[in-house]
């Protein structure tokens, strides 16, 4: 019945043997690779098609980052192991989110006791003034003489909690690690830098068993399998490394990492954390950077329907074209960086502007004759230049910037390009390396600033793995 609705035009020796046990082979291998039929193998109406659309169809094809037919009893092993990934980022993402507002906590409560110690002071030095709070002199000066006992042990006591538990250190050890899980998952996707077919038949990769592509020449059959075998083994081991140097690091020596009760991924729930991912995706890794969807369909000529063979969505797992990777990631990371760089530079301008307005207040408080003030004025001047230099708001807005303008010329570049040129190598490696490195830069200043004040360094526990290829 199913070979009746068949109708085969070649003369070739192969049409005269169609039959039932080839239908069934495509069968299985339609559940096997799905994505071989979906980007690999697609159909193109030569009547109707347009040239630019055959061009597009078959380009398409060829600059698949899928290796073909997997090999036989790989299942969801591909998937399961980027998902494994995406779990460690929120693991690591999470941990240094609480890691992070311990810091804060501590931070903000030495802060306030360092402004109470120095108002007790300048109030203790001109006790005259409690007959004008209307306050029993004596025992305002007392109160203030104890206070300013108990502050600096406090004090003592806070900063001693702070330098030995470094909660500023391990929050940018576990956020740079959690980025860098992200980085090397959209490498692996696209198959760029270490996990390229070209990186992976010359054995540029630094692994331990580069010698497997050697096996057979390039072009092969065996060695487009073993190159899919040998990236595979590389994205693992890059996860592992990082991982492991998190371990060894004060987070995991100290017993920092905190875990969640059970695994957040069950091959057997699998949309259920994909749509926890996505979630996770946007609310935090791309914070309040939401846009006009329709916008960012027709900013870029690479998203516009005319263009793009596949519409689907972007599953966070499965390999990725470079438009994909365009629509679904540099999209996201310059509309990121167009909603935070205001914001950023507005507040480092308001916390520069409110330190010229006390330090103005102290002068202007000289010229009234209430200098008993102005030592305050220099200590809440003092506090505001440690506030700033903590966040670090005019680093991370340098950073920002720079990220901004290197996405913004990668997107114009990427304009220009005709739709072989955008399917090329090089270009999917620039591409790639201009967007993670630019928001690995901008990971770098959101903590580097804060740890550099705590006066430790981290640096060595992340050595090895903070420059990335790309990155």
């Amino acid at each position: 019945q199913i070979l009746s609705e068949v109708d085969l035009f070649s003369s070739e020796n192969w049409a005269s043997g169609f039959g039932v046990p080839e239908i069934m082979m495509f069968k299985e291998l339609l559940s096997r690779a799905p994505q071989l039929f979906q980007k690999t193998i697609l159909s193109v109406d030569l009547v109707k098609a347009s040239a630019e659309e055959v061009l597009t169809a078959v380009t398409g094809c060829f600059a698949n980052t899928t290796s073909g037919i997997p090999e036989l009893g790989l299942g969801d092993a591909e998937m399961n192991m980027v998902f494994n990934a995406w779990e460690r980022h929120i693991i690591l993402w999470n941990n240094a989110k609480i890691i992070r507002n311990r810091a804060h906590l501590l931070y903000f409560l030495l802060t306030l006791i360092a402004f109470s110690t120095a108002l007790c002071s300048v109030l203790y030095a001109n006790v005259e003034i409690a007959g004008d709070l209307q306050v029993d002199g004596a025992y305002f000066e007392s109160t203030l003489g104890k206070a300013l006992i108990v502050f600096p042990v406090v004090t003592a006591l806070v900063s001693t909690i702070r330098t030995r538990m470094r909660f500023v250190d391990k929050w940018k050890i576990c956020e740079l690690a959690s980025f860098q899980i992200v980085q090397e998952i959209y490498h692996f996707r696209t198959r760029t830098f270490r996990y390229s077919p070209s990186s992976l038949s010359s054995g540029d990769g630094k692994d331990e068993q580069g010698q497997v592509e050697s096996s057979s020449g390039k072009g092969s059959k065996l060695s487009q399998v073993n190159n899919a075998h040998l990236a595979r083994q590389r994205f693992t081991q890059r996860v592992q490394d990082i991982w492991s140097t998190v371990l060894e690091s004060d987070v995991g020596t100290s017993g920092t990492l905190i875990y969640n009760s059970k695994k957040m991924y069950d091959s057997q729930q699998r949309s259920k954390f994909q749509d926890m991912l996505k979630l996770h995706i946007t609310q935090n890794l791309f914070k309040n950077s939401g846009g006009d969807e329709e916008r960012q369909r027709t900013w870029c000529g690479c998203c516009s329907g005319a263009e793009t063979p596949n519409q689907e969505e972007d599953d966070l797992v499965s390999p990725m074209s470079i438009e994909m990777y365009v629509k679904s990631r540099a999209l996201p990371v310059l509309r990121h960086y167009r909603t935070i760089s205001p914001r950023l530079s507005s507040r480092a301008s308001a916390i520069e502007v409110l330190g010229f307005c006390v330090t103005s207040l102290g002068a202007l408080l000289a010229v009234l004759e209430f200098g008993e003030w102005i030592a305050l004025t220099v200590a809440v001047g003092a506090l505001l230049q440690n506030f700033s230099e903590y966040f670090g708001f005019a680093r991370e807005r340098s950073s920002v910037n720079a990220g901004l303008k290197s996405v913004e010329n990668m997107l114009s570049w990427w304009e220009s390009l005709s739709v072989v040129d955008r399917r090329t190598t090089m270009s999917k490696q620039i591409a790639v390396g201009m967007t993670e490195g630019s928001f690995m830069i901008w990971a770098e200043a959101r903590t580097s600033s804060a740890a550099n004040m705590q006066g430790t360094s981290v640096g060595d526990d992340l050595e090895g793995f903070e420059e990335g290829e790309g990155g």
